[in-house]
């Protein structure tokens, strides 16, 4: 098993500086705006977790609700391999 770090993927740097209490909401936007809408989303949960009384809250839960409804849409969208019963 390969042991990745932080330093390598942009997703565990971010959050490793969410749970110090050093990750901006501006570093947010920024960091996922590079990642999958699923791993953008669990980043934006994080962050909603650790910053429960930040002033502009509402735009990381708008981000967050707003990547969940395409992460959904995706899974809907994408074909079933299961066979279908009639």
């Amino acid at each position: 098993m390969t042991q990745v770090s932080a330093a390598q993927t942009p997703f565990l740097a971010a959050i490793q500086k969410i749970t110090a209490g050093g990750l901006a909401l501006e570093e947010l936007l920024a960091a996922c705006a590079g990642l999958e809408p699923d791993q953008a989303r669990q980043l934006y949960q994080v962050w909603i977790s650790f910053n429960k009384t930040h002033p502009l809250l509402f735009i990381a839960h708008f981000n967050c609700s707003t990547l969940l409804q395409q992460v959904v849409m995706r899974r809907v969208a994408r074909p079933s391999s299961a066979p279908r019963w009639r």
